[in-house]
């Protein structure tokens, strides 16, 4: 028989029970770091936490070729001082009743740590980390197809670059300990690349040759031209798997043919020689068949082997023959308009020069809408014009064809007083003093869009006759036809309010000179105006207005980098 003593079986519950005192106290000989947490309450522990926290590390995190050095804070670390305090409480728990009875009595001195708790906030880290990988080449980018020189080259294709934030979340929420990190790369390949687009581009500079379209008309008689390599490069498209024909590109080849290969019918004309007025037969033309001549193209442009094509001219009628024109000697002249351009800048008047000579001689045909811009035909440099200030966006630029509103100006005036209705007209943003004195009595026109259009009511044909007088800088548009029965009279400008300029402005300007400054709009009040016609005919007396608000404009002042 084994018999315990009795010093242990009474001492044993009085040990369980010491033991249990103050169970809810963080046991002797504990710390976190080298701060001291014995016998501190759960409350007490947090506060004594607080006050001496854990510093952050330093993190370095790489990706790619980059690499970031950056507190761990910035990287959503953070000290849990909860559960730091409960890993404390619980690792006294862990001591045996016995053990606890040691530390308390001090017969144990040794000192057990409890590690500092740290959390990752996924939101900040995904943040920071997603801000780092924009810096990569996100998309991959496919090969292309580029013209260039008078052939196809092949645009190189480039990886995607993606950063795997998912894996880096993981590995740094489950070890915040962790002082240097490595975003991984995924690296995704372009779906079209230089080797499989290369087929695709040798084929099409075997596509790229001189084609030659003969028009032929209904007698057989041919007007060949040549469509170049550039011409034959916009006619279809090299997309990543198949050459393809661009339809757009195609109607603007066809459009360009009847200016090559057709013929524009010429209406009967008068014109002036020796200062007398003189008939000019109307001419047949012939027009690109549209439709066929699409199709054509369309049939051979992938066919390399294929350099020649034939497509069939229409015949193109004039609407206005010599039978149509009155007998010269009835010509009459009916109104006269007239403005002053002198001390224009040497480019403004050549345009002027330009447009008025474009327009002189031009015939109106008996009910026809007549249209500045058709009259006198594109403003560009091909056909003479030059640049010089122009109104655009807001602002006076340099502009082709600068000046060309003086002729409409006088265009309109002219027409204005002949009775004729206005279909359009434009006016200036602000008020421009070429055209005084007769404020509000000017049209403007801008290609493409803003037109001066006026139908010819008289019954009969009109003759505009341009006189441009460049030593006086002056223009006058006469318009002679057979005469109607009809008085105009046209008021001087009304205004009607006037808004003062607001100050001048000054922008910045590189390309001028350290501490240049240059003036490049110029300061005008703004005018609310109206022009009123009174006509008087054998359907009695009628009147129409002319309203023009003009923008109070402002003084603009470039000036250069600072010295």
């Amino acid at each position: 028989m084994y018999i315990v003593p009795i010093a242990f079986v009474v001492a044993t519950p009085l040990v369980w029970a010491y033991s249990m005192q103050d169970s809810e106290r963080i046991e002797k000989k504990i710390q976190v770091g080298n701060l001291d947490l014995s016998e501190m309450t759960f409350s007490e522990a947090i506060a004594a936490l607080k006050s001496a926290p854990l510093k952050a590390p330093t993190v370095t995190v790489k990706l790619a070729d980059r690499t970031f050095t950056v507190p761990a804070t910035q990287l959503g670390w953070n000290l849990n001082y909860e559960e730091t305090a409960k890993s404390a409480f619980e690792l006294g728990q862990q001591r045996g009743a016995f053990e606890k009875v040691q530390y308390r009595f001090g017969w144990k001195k040794d000192t057990q740590s409890a590690s500092w708790v740290v959390s990752v906030n996924s939101t900040v880290l995904k943040k920071q980390l997603d801000q780092w990988s924009r810096t990569l080449d996100g998309k991959p980018v496919p090969a292309k197809a580029i013209y260039q020189n008078g052939k196809y080259v092949i645009q190189a294709d480039k990886p995607g670059q993606a950063a795997d934030v998912t894996s880096v979340l993981s590995t740094y929420s489950s070890n915040p300990a962790l002082t240097s990190l490595e975003i991984p790369i995924k690296t995704t390949r372009a779906a079209v690349t230089r080797e499989s687009l290369k087929p695709l581009v040798d084929q099409a500079n075997l596509v790229l040759r001189p084609i030659t379209v003969i028009g032929v008309t209904p007698a057989g008689k041919e007007r060949p031209t040549t469509l170049n390599v550039n011409t034959v490069a916009d006619l279809f498209w090299v997309r990543a798997d198949k050459l393809e024909l661009d339809p757009k590109g195609i109607q603007r080849a066809v459009q360009k043919l009847d200016g090559l290969i057709g013929q524009a019918a010429q209406n009967a004309s008068f014109r002036f020689v020796k200062g007398q007025i003189k008939t000019v037969p109307e001419k047949t033309g012939y027009s690109v068949d549209q439709k066929t001549a699409t199709q054509a193209l369309s049939d051979m442009v992938l066919k390399p082997e294929m350099i020649q094509v034939e497509v069939p001219l229409k015949v193109q009628e004039p609407t206005l023959t010599i039978a149509d024109l009155p007998d010269p000697k009835a010509l009459k002249l009916i109104s006269t308009g007239t403005s002053t351009f002198k001390g224009s800048s040497r480019e403004r008047s050549t345009n002027v020069k330009v447009a008025a000579a474009a327009l002189d001689g031009h015939v109106i045909a008996p009910d026809q809408v007549f249209s500045f811009n058709d009259a006198i035909g594109e403003i560009s440099p091909e056909n003479g014009y030059v640049g010089a200030l122009v109104i655009s966006g807001g602002r006076t630029v340099e502009g082709v064809g600068g000046g060309v509103c003086q002729v409409s100006t006088t265009t309109f005036r002219s027409m204005y007083k002949a009775g004729l209705p206005i279909v359009e007209r434009n006016q200036h943003a602000y008020w421009v003093h070429w055209y005084a004195p007769h404020m509000g009595f000017e049209a403007a026109v801008y290609q493409p869009g803003v037109d001066l259009k006026m139908k010819n009511d008289t019954g009969a044909p009109i003759l505009v006759r341009t006189i441009t007088d460049m030593e006086k800088g002056t223009l006058t548009v006469n318009l002679y036809g057979i005469p109607v029965k009809r008085k105009v009279t046209v008021s001087d400008a009304v205004v009607l309010s006037r808004t003062p300029h607001p100050p001048s402005k000054t922008i910045y300007d590189s390309s001028l000179a350290p501490g240049q400054r240059k003036q490049v709009d110029w300061a005008v009040d703004g005018y609310n105006v109206q022009v009123t016609r009174t006509i008087t005919d054998s359907k009695g007396t009628r009147k129409d207005t002319i309203s023009s608000n003009y923008k109070p404009w402002q003084a603009v002042f470039a000036v250069g980098p600072a010295r």
